[in-house]
């Protein structure tokens, strides 16, 4: 092994893969396959191998019984396989069965057959994994088509591969001719049916009879010299959830600023809703029809593309009939109870105040714009009414100073969100970890959200006014009603509905009317779009939001970025479509076994082998102290994994239960009702529980020497 580096065992999966491609690289490049007898010399010359020098390494040959290792696998050995070779180096438990023999490269597929690198290399699968790779811009065109010429050179199996990156990615020709002007920039169309028609066909799931459709539209800033943005629209499918997380782009314009003329910008996406309607696809043989079912605008895009005034008019409230008042340059909303608006009077344009044209949208066929035009949770709660809160207690420029917190309990609210993160237990559900109140500017959206569902209770309790913490518990109840799969029903919903009512009345005591702000207002439809679509995040863009930086990121420079951006979108849609499978919810899969170093948690560890990590498709659990490794259990326990055991077939957590549990709150009702919990110790005994009892994954952290435990409300389990 050379000086410095690590042994194999000793590196994670991705560098072991990394130097066994190495080494079936060299040993390929070795090997003349042109020359019959120097392949029978090299065959009968092989020496053992491995992928560090066998001289330095700190552990001996491992002879390899190849009969019991084909036997285990269900498959025959490929002919002629020298058994004197070493190939313990590849002995991993938790990756394919591969080696050398002679000239050809063997492997096990996911059927258990024996294949040669002439049958895996020389097909469209070996391609198809090479552009998943490199499509979306994060290989250069030019950097590719040498990767390519590299091996289509050191390789002669691989002599079929494209020469040229344009080809393997399938980029389009002439995109520049298709692009069509739009004032003030340009404007492109994609064959987005084809795009719908391409994810069930390669997803192999069923289409249901009538597919509902969730489209968006939304600036995205590029360049801010020259100014310049993007205004992509883009769709996804509502009532597949398989297919989820797939965004189609309609349509996509460019220019130093919005489009001048939105009936324009938005008449081919409505055109084709249209046609999808009428005269719907032949998908698999089987003939669906299409139509939108939610409509999810930031309020600048709803204003634009529904041709109303914008939020800071008087009449700016697409559901009800509620007029603003304007006080000190700032208009706010009075009241809670008002008149619902009609799909009918919005197409008659019955209340004149609140449009500025007719839109084209209203030739939307069997859609109700006043049901499907939803408030967004993302920018009027987590951006909105969440980030006003905060305001409140740090700044207040204006309004009651009673609730404007000191420096000394800013810090302490700062000092405990740090120790989240410090103490590493935000889970890896969430990308970004909590930071102190001195950041808030610099604070994204979901920030915003894991702070109203999860760390906010925690970290305001004691420190601000009692009065200010009550009526930020009604918000953060409410939401959390409505966000959760497993609370969002019935008389639930109507119950976060009170309860939002609630906090918009005790906000307006509190804090003045004046602050009443259309974010602060649009609380109150909220449980009306809940009752019709189901969970907050059901109609929410946070997937379009995540679309936008990933169309982003595929301008590599500042010449044409719209040809660019079409060309990345046309190779995406080449590519497979993510399909999440709701039937493997509980379909638990264990990983990392471990190593034995220190160890084991478990005496019984020659008995059943044990695992450090499990995954299903909602979430991933690890082995404590605290990031990944708690989980709710249906007798209503909160446990802290330690390891997994395998018993035969049968998959076990061992862990220790958080014990003396206490509510956090008890207004407007005990947290226990939503499994949020205060707990002062934990367990010192292990216990053994089946996986199958894990209900949901839990965000545990420390606050002064208690445990606050929050059950992930995305990862409940059916």
């Amino acid at each position: 092994m050379p000086k410095g580096q690590s042994s194999y065992w000793d590196v994670g999966k991705r560098q072991r893969n990394r130097r066994k491609r190495k080494l079936i690289v060299e040993q390929l490049a070795r090997t003349d396959t042109n020359n019959e007898t120097s392949r029978a010399q090299a065959s009968a010359s092989l020496e053992p191998f491995s992928v560090f020098d066998t001289s330095s390494a700190d552990f001996g040959e491992i002879e390899v019984d190849f009969e019991q290792i084909a036997s285990s696998v269900g498959g025959d050995l490929p002919p002629s396989i020298d058994k004197n070779v070493d190939f313990s180096f590849f002995e991993d438990p938790d990756e394919p069965d591969v080696f050398t023999h002679g000239s050809s490269f063997w492997g096990l597929n996911e059927d258990d057959e024996w294949r040669s690198i002439d049958e895996v290399f020389l097909t469209e699968e070996f391609s198809a994994k090479l552009r998943n790779i490199c499509v979306g811009g994060t290989i250069s065109k030019a950097t590719l088509t040498e990767i390519l010429k590299l091996l289509r050179e050191e390789i002669p199996q691989l002599h079929n591969l494209p020469k040229d990156a344009r080809t393997l990615l399938k980029t389009p020709k002439n995109t520049g001719a298709k692009i069509v002007p739009m004032d003030p920039g340009r404007f492109f169309h994609f064959s987005w049916k084809a795009a719908l028609i391409r994810l069930f066909e390669e997803s192999g799931i069923d289409p249901p009879d009538i597919i509902e459709l969730s489209i968006n539209a939304d600036g995205l800033p590029l360049f801010k010299s020259p100014r310049s943005e993007f205004w992509p629209i883009l769709a996804s499918i509502f009532n597949v959830p398989q297919l989820l997380k797939n965004v189609i782009v309609i349509s996509l314009y460019y220019g130093p600023k919005k489009p001048g003329d939105f009936d324009h910008f938005i008449k081919q996406m409505v055109d084709d809703c249209n046609d999808l309607f009428s005269n719907g696809l032949v998908i698999n043989g089987k003939k669906v029809r299409c139509q939108v079912r939610v409509l999810p605008f930031d309020a600048p895009a709803k204003a634009s593309v529904l041709g109303i005034k914008n939020f800071n008019a008087h009449s700016a409230c697409i559901q009800c009939k509620c007029e603003g008042i304007t006080v000190n340059h700032r208009t706010y909303f009075r009241g809670t109870q008002f008149e619902p608006r009609t799909h009918v009077g919005f197409i008659d344009q019955v209340d004149e105040d609140l449009h500025n044209r007719r839109s084209y949208i209203v030739n939307l066929k069997g859609v109700n714009l006043i049901d499907a035009v939803v408030t967004d949770f993302m920018h009027a709660v987590c951006l909105g009414v969440c980030k006003k809160l905060l305001g409140f207690w740090l700044v207040c420029p204006q309004g009651d100073k009673r609730f404007k917190l000191d420096a000394a309990r800013i810090t302490k609210i700062s000092e405990r969100l740090i120790n989240i993160t410090a103490s590493k237990s935000n889970p890896s559900d969430f990308a970004r970890p909590p930071r102190g109140l001195e950041e808030i500017q610099n604070w994204k959206a979901t920030e915003y959200r894991t702070f109203l569902l999860y760390t906010g209770p925690a970290a305001l309790k004691g420190v601000i006014k009692a009065e200010a913490y009550e009526n930020f518990l009604l918000l953060h109840t409410a939401i959390t009603i409505l966000i959760s799969p497993k609370y969002c029903f019935g008389e639930n919903i109507d119950l976060a509905e009170k309860l939002l009512v609630r906090f918009v009345e005790t906000f307006a005591q509190l804090y003045s009317e004046e602050f009443i702000s259309y974010n602060v207002h649009s609380l109150l439809h909220l449980a009306k779009f809940c009752r019709m679509h189901g969970p907050l995040d059901k109609f929410s863009v946070w997937l379009y939001e995540d679309e936008l930086g990933t169309i982003k990121k595929y301008i590599n420079t500042g010449s044409q970025p719209l040809e660019q951006c079409v060309n990345r979108v046309t190779e995406k849609s080449f590519l497979p479509p993510v399909v999440v499978d709701p039937s493997s919810e509980r379909n638990f899969k264990h990983s990392w076994p471990w190593s034995g170093v220190g160890g084991l948690p478990l005496v019984n560890a020659d008995a059943c082998p044990q695992y450090r990590a499990v995954e299903c498709s909602k979430f991933r659990m690890r082995c404590g102290p605290l990031k990944d490794s708690f989980c709710g259990l249906e007798d209503g326990t909160v446990m802290m994994s330690e390891s997994f055991v395998l018993d035969k077939d049968n998959l076990f957590i061992a862990g220790r239960l958080l014990q003396g549990r206490k509510s956090l709150y008890d207004r407007p009702f005990r947290s226990k009702h939503l499994g949020s919990h205060v707990f002062s110790k934990m367990s010192e005994s292990v216990e053994l529980r089946s996986v199958q009892e894990i209900v949901c994954k839990y965000y545990v952290f420390r606050v002064d020497s208690s445990f606050y435990a929050f059950p992930l409300q995305h990862s409940f389990l059916k």
